[in-house]
């Protein structure tokens, strides 16, 4: 264990850094600040990298740190909050590695897939939903960085029990035209959910951007487009709340 007690520190510095995704990219490195995730990830083994604690907090964390020794580091209050993203923080950070990247084409069973899926808050709950649900395998295309705090948070924790993988809208259409996958598409003018009955355990299940929906080429390449029926006065649903309602009866299904 030891103290740092300058904010011009070199790994200072490159803590704060990492609440942006160019820098988590560079350093291969991100935060998990949540004491109960952190402790999940302990009990499980996980490596963590180094643990931050807020030295006003210390003695609530005394049993992690023990474990922990080696890899913690104390820092003042002010500088703990240069690095910390929550406004009200718990006192405690772990920077872990990233997982190794997962390859798309070792994927099978239920995938989700996030087309441009930009909110933060949106692809915390999709990806909460997919653990919840069974699709144990998500594909990213140009979405909100999972290792964003607020991806972590609001997914509770799901990122470190699910198979993700990144690629472009090219390579998931090569995919899809070598694979046998029935391929679903959230679509407001698809047809019923409910009036759909034969959900395969391989399939791929796509969730488009918040404002756009499923991109052009790829709702062509999908063999179901299907809705979620509402009242009328409602024009469509969040891609969170939506994508979760349709994962949630594919499930009920299986």
């Amino acid at each position: 264990m030891e103290k740092i007690t300058s904010s011009n520190n070199n790994r200072v510095v490159m803590f704060s850094k990492l609440n942006q995704k160019k820098y988590r990219d560079e350093y291969g490195l991100f935060l998990l600040e949540n004491y109960k995730l952190i402790a999940e990830v302990v009990k499980r083994g996980d490596e963590i990298e180094q643990l931050l604690i807020d030295e006003s907090k210390q003695d609530k964390f005394e049993k992690i740190i023990q474990k922990l020794y080696e890899q913690t580091i104390i820092l003042p209050s002010n500088i703990f909050a240069k690095i910390s993203e929550t406004v009200t923080s718990q006192g405690i950070i772990a920077v872990m590695k990233k997982r190794d990247e997962t390859s798309i084409a070792s994927l099978c069973g239920r995938i989700l897939v996030l087309d441009r899926i930009q909110d933060a808050g949106n692809v915390g709950t999709l990806l909460r939903s997919a653990q919840g649900f069974g699709f144990q395998n998500v594909i990213m295309i140009d979405s909100a960085d999972e290792y964003s705090s607020k991806v972590i948070r609001s997914s509770g924790g799901s990122i470190f029990h699910l198979n993700i993988a990144h690629t472009s809208e090219k390579e998931l259409l090569n995919l899809i035209k070598r694979s046998d996958l029935a391929v679903f598409t959230a679509d407001m003018n698809g047809s019923s959910l409910y009036e759909t009955h034969d959900f395969p355990q391989n399939m791929m299940l796509i969730v488009g951007n918040e404002g756009q929906g499923v991109s052009t080429a790829l709702e062509e390449a999908s063999t179901n487009n299907i809705m979620i029926p509402m009242e009328e006065g409602l024009e469509s649903l969040n891609a969170g709340v939506s994508g979760s309602i349709i994962m949630s009866y594919i499930h009920s299904k299986k």
